[in-house]
């Protein structure tokens, strides 16, 4: 008995390691983005991004005193991606997201409302910097719209605003 259950862990340990083996990530991304961006529609500043089937994220901010008193941030992401394609050199998602902008400290909106996010893959992620792939965040809120002199237009959605622009940091990557 004490010899089965021995023969048993070892097979089930080789099994994992097998398992481990075949699945180690070699930090390439499959049909997904994520990393920094900066163009003039966020003000030339630091901006995150990561898109894959199950999320959609973008985060803009300026320089914050602990995370309580910054110019300006905002923090976008989905709560449900409805759709998600892969459109030759491209990668489309849409759906509703969360935003929450805060100015001075100030929260001025929080609201959930229709994304339409692209993200192009123009080049392999090494080496970097990768400047050649591009992410956008295209949506329209109460705040956000193409009457406020903060918005870049967006090309997607009428009225709406984008924020987005060359990848400094990280990749896009269209193949499954």
């Amino acid at each position: 008995m004490k010899r089965t259950i021995i023969m048993v862990l070892v097979a089930v340990m080789a099994a994992t390691a097998v398992v481990y083996a075949q699945t180690a990530w070699n930090g390439e991304l499959n049909y997904e983005g994520a990393g920094q961006y900066t163009d003039a529609s966020v003000a030339n500043q630091v901006s995150t991004f990561s898109i894959n089937p199950r999320q959609v994220i973008c985060g803009v901010g300026t320089l914050n005193v602990g995370g309580a008193f910054g110019p300006f941030e905002m923090m976008m992401y989905s709560g449900n991606v409805e759709t998600y394609k892969n459109q030759g050199t491209e990668i489309r998602a849409e759906g509703e997201m969360r935003s929450i902008t805060r100015v001075a400290g100030v929260v001025v909106e929080d609201v959930v409302h229709p994304f339409v996010a692209i993200a192009v893959d123009n080049g392999p992620s090494r080496p970097q910097p990768n400047l050649k792939d591009r992410f956008d965040t295209h949506f329209i809120t109460p705040f956000w719209h193409v009457g406020n002199s903060l918005c870049t237009p967006s090309e997607k959605i009428l009225g709406g605003c984008k924020f987005g622009g060359p990848i400094f940091l990280g990749d896009v990557n269209v193949s499954n």
